[in-house]
């Protein structure tokens, strides 16, 4: 469990009562307590901006990847690796990978029944593991992020690994290979 939340509650409500409390007994004219208050501002603004923000493999709203998740990751990356003949590596391009919950997918603009999705800014792929429940679907998933990590953009070929809508069977295709050239 991410403890950030319940401590950033915490540090709130104390900061909350202070403050309070040093206007009601002393009465002042508020502006030696404004310190307090801007403190208080910015507390709620780091919460809200850490929202979004990830540590390591575990996001603020998901849970943490488990080692289940990690092994569909590496033989997806050597899956990549080996059906490319090396033009995509998934594994050598320092990619960090992530728990979300389906909201954060809603937050960013991506469609509500995304399973994942990619960051090129930031190198990390994120998973929406509460929906991917079905293991296939997960590696699907994994295997057509790290094709968007590798430079390949969504394909019209309803057979491609890299058809914006995945499902249980996708599979890398033959124009998959051909776009990474």
């Amino acid at each position: 469990m991410n403890i950030l939340p319940v401590y950033t509650a915490l540090v709130f409500a104390v900061l909350l009562a202070v403050y309070v409390a040093a206007v009601c007994l002393d009465r002042p004219s508020g502006i030696h307590y404004l310190p307090f208050g801007l403190a208080m501002v910015m507390l709620w603004l780091w919460s809200a901006a850490t929202a979004c923000t990830y540590q390591g493999s575990t996001a603020v709203f998901g849970g943490p990847l488990t080692v289940d998740d990690y092994s569909l990751i590496e033989r997806a990356e050597t899956e990549w690796c080996t059906r490319s003949e090396g033009r995509c590596c998934p594994a050598t391009l320092g990619l960090a990978y992530q728990s979300i919950e389906p909201r954060i997918c809603k937050a960013i603009g991506v469609a509500t029944d995304c399973g994942g999705f990619y960051s090129e800014r930031e190198r990390l792929i994120s998973l929406v593991t509460s929906r991917l429940a079905d293991r296939r679907l997960m590696y699907v998933v994994i295997l057509h992020e790290q094709g968007h990590a590798c430079g390949l953009d969504h394909s019209d070929d309803m057979q491609a690994l890299m058809y914006p809508v995945s499902t249980p069977y996708s599979h890398i295709s033959q124009s998959d290979l051909e776009a990474l050239q």
